[in-house]
């Protein structure tokens, strides 16, 4: 999850499923979801995830 052209769709579902709590979801590397760079994960990081996949 380090930049638009190496993100992938099981990346955003698999940050869904970690902002949802879903307890056997782990991430390996959080900081390289936490795209706008303020130190949490949130649905604002999954929304600019999303943007980035489909070319926003």
């Amino acid at each position: 999850m380090l930049s638009a052209d190496k993100m992938t769709i099981e990346d955003v579902v698999l940050l869904e499923k970690w902002l949802l709590d879903e307890t056997d979801t782990q991430l390996a590397n959080w900081k390289a979801a936490d795209l706008n760079a303020d130190n949490r994960l949130s649905a604002d990081d999954l929304r600019l995830m999303e943007n980035a996949l489909v070319g926003k």
